[in-house]
């Protein structure tokens, strides 16, 4: 069941991931940050138009610098590395929720999650 949320999130999110602009202006900002990396080979000093940029974790920048490398430079492969993310969120969720559903018993009257 897991596995295929997990598919049908997938089908949803590839097909449209690079047919949008960059809207959101970090969403821009995040890409060109991970183009700067790709393109001058220094991944591990960050750098936004020149500037170091040690701001934010680099994980995702590095992702994506390397969805850079390996697709290309677009709006596709910078997204594809949240959209794997969202991906890999989905098959614990079925889970979570019947924990957090399940009645308090006797031993233990409070709730098991917090709203």
């Amino acid at each position: 069941m897991t596995l295929a949320a997990a598919a049908l999130a997938l089908a949803l999110l590839l097909p449209g991931l690079g047919a949008a602009p960059f809207d959101d202006p970090g969403e821009g900002q995040h890409a060109e940050i991970a183009r700067e990396a790709w393109q001058s080979g220094d991944w591990l000093t960050l750098r936004l138009n020149g500037v170091r940029y040690f701001d934010k974790p680099p994980l995702l920048y590095l992702l994506q610098a390397g969805a850079f490398a390996t697709w290309g430079v677009s709006e596709w492969a910078a997204r594809l590395a949240p959209a794997a993310g969202a991906v890999l969120a989905v098959p614990p969720r079925p889970g979570s929720a019947r924990a957090c559903s399940a009645p308090a018993s006797v031993s233990s009257p409070a709730p098991r999650c917090s709203p």
